[in-house]
């Protein structure tokens, strides 16, 4: 019998198995349980990985108290969870996924009312969305749209 050992190499048993820790905390609601290891599976299987990069270096508000790179990646594993569970398709997955981690990029940290927040993480995608576009990787009108409007609605 053929075992799956022997047509798999290494880097493909660690993805299979990556996947399959990503799913079963999915299915159980712990997606959060995973942290930073999930938000890096996420951001790999979408391809996101320009805007992951473009908002770890340049987003001032990292450390803040509350609306912070902590908070946002929280925001993405429950994104993601939420679209599992909704069979979102990947085109809106991913719109939903860069909502999530943009919608307080650059935020004032309670400076600023929510509106300027608002418009301030929306010039921190459109940036994200030129460098990744220089990269070849960036969204689609479709999903950028669709992350604009999500990260809008974030500020009422």
């Amino acid at each position: 019998m053929l075992d799956l050992h022997d047509i798999l190499d290494s880097e493909d048993e660690e993805i299979i198995e990556a996947d399959l820790k990503l799913f079963k905390a999915i299915k159980q609601y712990r997606l959060m349980d995973l942290g930073e290891f999930s938000v890096k599976m996420i951001r790999d299987r979408l391809e996101l990985q320009c805007f992951f990069s473009f908002f770890q270096s340049f987003n001032i508000s990292a450390a803040a108290p509350y609306h912070n790179n902590y908070h946002s990646y929280c925001t993405v594993n429950n994104c993601y969870e939420g679209a599992f569970y909704e069979k979102l398709t990947r085109t809106e997955t991913r719109a939903l996924i860069v909502a999530a981690l943009f919608h307080d990029f650059d935020h004032s940290a309670g400076k600023e009312t929510d509106e300027v927040n608002t418009k301030v993480a929306l010039v921190g995608l459109s940036n994200a969305q030129h460098y990744a576009s220089s990269q070849g990787l960036g969204l689609t009108n479709f999903e950028l749209e669709e992350a604009t409007s999500a990260i809008k609605v974030t500020s009422h």
